[in-house]
């Protein structure tokens, strides 16, 4: 029976078949154009049909090694990844079949694309990393095992949170004066924002009260105290901005509304560092440890280039997802926010947190 998955799980296969195409990945600026450095891809630790294995590329055919013993060489042809690609480009519905993809991941034994389900990165590989040092000199890391996340942009925005009913946060209705079922009966384009427009027309304020998960709360405590109220006012501004989701735009809006003083400089950098952490492998329903994956990220870029961030230019991988990232809406069916409930005799509305690509 064909595989069906959705663009963003083709892309990461695209994203394997690529690197043992090309054997090597562009450093990106923070446009997304290559730096003229290049991560030299030794090896590619994928799920074969004989299990967990290592695709080694330093010669001119594939090798495929067992626990360390070469089982067989295999060859891949470069006009299937064409089509692999124009076919993610041109693919509908949440989730569709790629006959190419499969005769691919036939002739190259695969079984599936990551290797381990159980790891924080999408993809591992033994590579050569170039990094700059403090002083301006030129090095490379030689080879070792690294872990990045896929990102892929192949005919559709990927997101960078996902969103579910842990990514609520939850606000109090202080002075709240008008009709909740009327409010809640709102519907049909921008119907949260509406929502939220004609409590506060009704003399109701916003005021934060928790988040509605307590792993994520102390995931984002770990990266600085206040960052729950942070994300949390930047969400309210966020629905009640009219054209407005980026986040330097959010950033410069969200200081009044914050119990404690600080900056717009301060906040910005709090809030890169989340971004930045999810990106790498945070997860709201996961409690974390700080610990992120150790290689970056890559990026496949709807032409079907790759380009990567490495951690050893980590703060050029901040600069691009601060200016690249925007809040979105989910379902909010789905998702249970947006309308009015009571709690202990007082009235409540979560709000959702759903972060893409631009």
């Amino acid at each position: 029976m064909p595989r069906t998955y959705n663009k963003g799980e083709w892309g990461e296969l695209y994203t394997a078949v690529k690197i043992l195409n090309d054997r090597k990945i562009p450093v990106a600026d923070i446009r997304l154009n290559s730096r003229n450095e290049f991560i030299n891809v030794l090896r590619l630790f994928l799920l074969s049909v004989y299990g967990e294995a290592a695709y080694d590329i330093t010669e001119p055919r594939i090798a495929l090694f067992i626990d360390g013993k070469l089982k067989k060489q295999l060859s891949l042809n470069p006009a299937d990844t064409k089509t692999l690609l124009s076919e993610i480009q041109n693919g509908s519905g949440h989730s569709f079949s790629i006959p190419i993809a499969d005769k691919i991941m036939s002739d190259l034994e695969l079984d599936a694309v990551k290797a381990n389900a159980t790891i924080k990165a999408d993809i591992v590989m033994e590579a050569d990393i170039p990094y700059v040092n403090d002083s301006g000199a030129f090095f490379r890391s030689g080879a070792k095992k690294q872990g990045f996340t896929i990102k892929s942009m192949i005919g559709a925005k990927p997101t960078l949170l996902n969103t579910s009913q842990a990514t609520n946060f939850v606000f109090k209705l202080d002075n709240f004066s008008g009709d909740a079922e009327e409010i809640n009966e709102i519907d049909g384009t921008a119907k949260i924002m509406k929502r939220v427009e004609v409590v506060r027309n009704n003399g109701g304020k916003f005021v934060y009260s928790d988040m509605a998960d307590e792993t994520f709360k102390q995931n984002l405590r770990l990266i600085d105290y206040n960052l729950p109220e942070i994300v949390a006012q930047l969400l309210f501004v966020y629905y009640t901005t009219s054209g407005k989701s980026d986040l330097p735009s959010l950033v410069k809006q969200v200081l009044p509304l914050l119990s404690f003083g600080t900056t717009e400089k301060e906040v910005e950098y709090k809030i890169k560092e989340f971004i930045c952490a999810i990106a790498l492998g945070m997860m709201p329903t996961t409690l974390w440890d700080g610990k992120e994956i150790n290689g970056g990220c890559i990026i496949a870029k709807n032409d079907g280039d790759l380009v990567c961030f490495t951690l050893l230019d980590k703060d050029a991988f901040k600069d691009y997802l601060y200016r690249n990232i925007k809040f979105d809406s989910p379902s909010s069916s789905r998702h249970n926010y947006g309308s009015i409930y009571e709690k202990y005799g007082e009235q409540f509305m979560n709000l959702n947190i759903q972060l893409r690509f631009l």
